[in-house]
């Protein structure tokens, strides 16, 4: 059997030829999903894919495909909120990426692309909001991963118990 390989989101075409047929040669592929007579076929997602040939004199010869993608499937990854909501200071921290070839470029939104070497990896001067963290390995696959950084909460401020103050008395507040 032939081992295909490629990236997560490619879509490869087996194109065969068919030599020394007797007559016409009709092709049957035999995938994942069930049986189809084309003379090409495009493979999206991994399997195992036997192509059949038969010519008009009923000779038949089969090859078998085993697909696989290659490349980054999934990343681990949170997130620090801002200081403040109109703050850039958050922080997207890459933990792990699974399968692929590192090294792998990191790029947030479409901003500077950044070769990772070792985890956890942190970007930072980061807004609250959706963004999209895309992962590239060194074979070129990529894989795309929504990341939320989340508005902080606005906190809260006690100033401890009402006090009545008369006239000429103080008090020292102090935030608790």
């Amino acid at each position: 059997a032939d081992t295909i390989r490629f990236c997560p989101g490619d879509t490869f075409v087996l194109i065969p030829i068919v030599t020394g047929a007797q007559g016409l040669a009709f092709s049957t592929w035999i995938t994942p999903h069930g049986t189809v007579m084309w003379p090409t076929l495009p493979l999206y997602e991994e399997g195992e894919y036997i192509w059949i040939v038969r010519d008009e004199a009923g000779c038949e010869e089969r090859d078998t495909f085993n697909v696989r993608f290659i490349g980054p499937e999934s990343v681990v990854v949170t997130s620090i909120s801002p200081s403040c909501p109109e703050e850039q200071d958050g922080q997207v921290i890459v933990e792990s990426i699974t399968e692929g070839a590192p090294p792998f470029d990191i790029q947030l939104d479409n901003g500077p692309v950044i070769t990772a070497t070792q985890f956890p990896w942190v970007i930072s001067n980061v807004a609250a909001g959706q963004h999209t963290l895309t992962i590239t390995d060194i074979i070129g696959c990529s894989l795309q991963w929504p990341v939320q950084v989340d508005v902080p909460g606005s906190g809260s401020l006690s100033l401890g118990p009402d006090k009545t103050i008369l006239k000429g008395d103080s008090v020292l507040i102090s935030p608790m």
